[in-house]
């Protein structure tokens, strides 16, 4: 009886973006390949655990290689690690483990006016829009200051948009700033 071992295997993680921002997609992959005198493709799975948290399994395809795309990933640094289970003629192996950090994602505010110009005693609306590259939406607040006064804080809504409506404006040129804090 002959018994031919399984060839082993030698599996390599990566990641398309690193350091990545909140929200924003990250593609982490795997290559596994059969080390000599072995040769050929392993097939089979990599099971993806990132902080220890539940396994995501994803195939391998004809190349060696299994992919997982994450975007909920929070601030901070994460461990990524990926396990070739192997199979009928290739070892299993496991990638050295990947540091993934994950930074505040960058926003963008723009500040717009309802009525511009305005009569004394009009509503006019301040609204300030924040958004992101990434996916998620801005949470938080906007500090309206008209004419360097007293910042006024309202609440982004669940679009990333703050109003603010004032009728007390008088007659003159205003300058009106917004800000947010993150």
């Amino acid at each position: 009886i002959l018994v031919t071992p399984a060839a082993p295997t030698t599996s390599l993680l990566g990641s398309n973006h690193d350091p990545s921002f909140y929200g924003q997609p990250v593609l982490f992959t795997t290559h596994v390949s059969a080390q000599a005198p072995g040769t050929g493709t392993p097939t089979g799975t990599v099971t993806f655990v990132i902080d220890g948290g539940a396994p995501q399994t994803a195939a391998l395809d004809g190349t060696g290689a299994a992919a997982l795309t994450i975007s909920s990933l929070s601030v901070g640094s994460h461990t990524v690690e990926a396990h070739y289970t192997g199979d009928g003629h290739f070892a299993p192996s496991d990638a050295p483990s990947l540091i993934q950090v994950v930074e505040k994602a960058p926003t963008t505010t723009v500040l717009s006016s309802s009525l511009n110009p305005s009569s004394y005693g009009r509503v006019v609306r301040f609204r300030a829009r924040v958004t992101t590259q990434g996916t998620a939406i801005p949470t938080g607040t906007v500090a309206f200051s008209i004419d360097g006064g007293a910042p006024q804080a309202v609440a982004l809504d669940a679009t990333g948009a703050a109003t603010l409506a004032i009728s007390t404006l008088p007659a003159g040129s205003h300058t009106i700033a917004a800000h947010y804090g993150g």
